[in-house]
């Protein structure tokens, strides 16, 4: 009982302060990248610099003070490219895009390598009739969820692309009954 009252005030605490640090940083950059244009060429790297910094900075912080550094840092991410990215150069967009789509890329190449060569350091055995009926309950929640939702949305398509293509027929044949007319006119 007092592990769990002990939880109910760090988990709010948790939830609460880990978004607002993060957006108080994504708005913090905002300011500063609105008050200081930093646009101009010879502050290219200045700029890019900053705008790197300020995704991995309140990660830091947010684990130095106890508090989730992943809920701060996707925080932050929404907020600055809400508010930041307008106020950036297009080189420093493209760049700071490339950098971070490389920064995942590799982090996740990382992390399936470390999942995947661990197996070979397991010892122990498996259970294979627990690793294949966890296996076919996924596979049927999986169809469970996603089959019913297929239907729902390619009927609603259905729906769109019928009433697009009566409204294309209906301008192809205006299209080619005025062409006659026109043409009947013309001779």
């Amino acid at each position: 009982y007092e592990a769990l009252m002990a939880f109910f005030p760090e988990f709010f605490i948790d939830a609460i302060g880990s978004p607002l640090l993060g957006m108080l940083f994504g708005f913090a950059a905002a300011l500063v990248f609105k008050a200081v244009d930093l646009r101009k060429k010879k502050f290219r790297m200045l700029e890019l610099s900053l705008y790197l910094m300020l995704m991995y900075v309140p990660f830091i912080i947010a684990e130095s003070i106890h508090l989730s550094g992943i809920v701060t840092i996707f925080f932050a991410g929404l907020s600055v490219r809400r508010y930041v990215t307008p106020n950036v150069s297009r080189v420093t967009e493209k760049a700071g895009a490339t950098i971070f789509q490389l920064v995942a890329f590799l982090a996740e190449t990382c992390i399936f390598l470390e999942l995947g060569l661990s197996i070979f350091g397991f010892s122990g055995s498996f259970q294979w009739d627990f690793i294949f009926y966890s296996l076919a309950t996924a596979l049927v929640a999986r169809g469970a969820a996603i089959y019913p939702l297929a239907f729902i949305h390619n009927y609603a398509v259905a729906k769109e692309v019928a009433k697009y293509n009566a409204e294309l027929a209906r301008s192809r044949s205006q299209m080619i009954t005025e062409g006659i007319v026109e043409n009947k006119n013309t001779v």
